[in-house]
């Protein structure tokens, strides 16, 4: 929204519009740690309650959780995801696990607990509800690709440099002898693209590939930040990037594909995948 609206005070803004809406007794769930939240509590009815979430040890918040890492759902089991804890409302902490990667999964697994505990669901119907949650395509999906790599799908968007930076955190988390990163350009960032594009040249996976003009930009940064020119690929589109990563891919890699809506890097895994273009 960046490009349109032209500052993160002025998309705080709008978001906050559907606040003015809301009933006098009602309850607005907010982001204790988010920067914006004086503002966004502001902009509410003087008798609208707030309950708030967040990452443990981040703010004080109704309900907070705690990152534990990558785990299987079950003893044995090959679906990969989130292992937290989630405390509610200062009661004790509850562990669960969440079939989505990431720590920021987590932090929203909170919000959906939060709303879960302004409806009166159990802590109990919370937990099981979050070890069942699906998710849209292309939204940290995970795949087996020929000759023991694994795919991350994380095509659906990268609106900002903090959407790329926790996809990469998966990346550098997930277990697997090497890490690529596949990253096309964020759009719609207007006169931040450039310095957002730099912003993400500053995580290092083991090899870099990159598609289009603003992933260009991401490599031309990490280039100059030191990374090494022999592990970086620019490529003009994804077809050129899927003949890269199939004449370098090796056992064991962990493949991470990012970008975002409007580069269609769903093209780019149907390849991958041998599903055609």
């Amino acid at each position: 929204h960046m490009e349109i609206l032209g500052s993160q005070d002025a998309i705080a803004a709008a978001k906050a519009e559907i606040l003015e809406f809301l009933p006098a007794q009602g309850t607005a769930v907010l982001p204790a740690a988010d920067r914006y939240y004086p503002f966004l509590q502001q902009r509410l009815p003087p008798e609208a309650r707030v309950f708030c979430f967040g990452e443990e040890g981040t703010a004080p918040a109704d309900v907070t959780a705690a990152y534990l890492g990558v785990a299987s759902g079950d003893a044995g089991g090959e679906t990969l995801g989130s292992r937290f804890s989630l405390r509610l409302q200062d009661g004790a902490p509850l562990e669960g696990w969440l079939p989505l990667l990431g720590r920021h999964n987590v932090v929203n697994a909170a919000c959906a607990a939060a709303v879960g505990r302004v409806l009166d669901v159990s802590p109990e119907l919370i937990l099981r509800g979050l070890g069942e949650a699906k998710v849209s395509r292309m939204r940290m999906a995970v795949y087996p690709l020929p000759g023991q790599v694994t795919l991350i799908d994380d095509a659906y968007n990268a609106s900002d440099p903090a959407t790329m930076k926790a996809a990469l955190d998966v990346l550098m988390e997930y277990p697997g002898a090497r890490r690529l990163a596949v990253l096309g350009g964020m759009l719609e960032l207007g006169p931040a693209s450039e310095e957002a594009h730099r912003e993400v040249a500053k995580c290092r996976p083991v090899r870099l590939v990159t598609v289009g003009e603003g992933g260009a930009l991401i490599a031309a940064a990490a280039r100059e930040a030191g990374y090494p020119e022999e592990i970086t690929a620019v490529c003009d589109d994804n077809e050129s990037a899927a003949s890269e990563l199939e004449s370098s891919m090796q056992g064991g890699d962990v493949l991470l594909v990012k970008g975002s809506r409007g580069i269609a890097m769903e093209h780019l895994i149907s390849r991958l995948r041998g599903e055609g273009a």
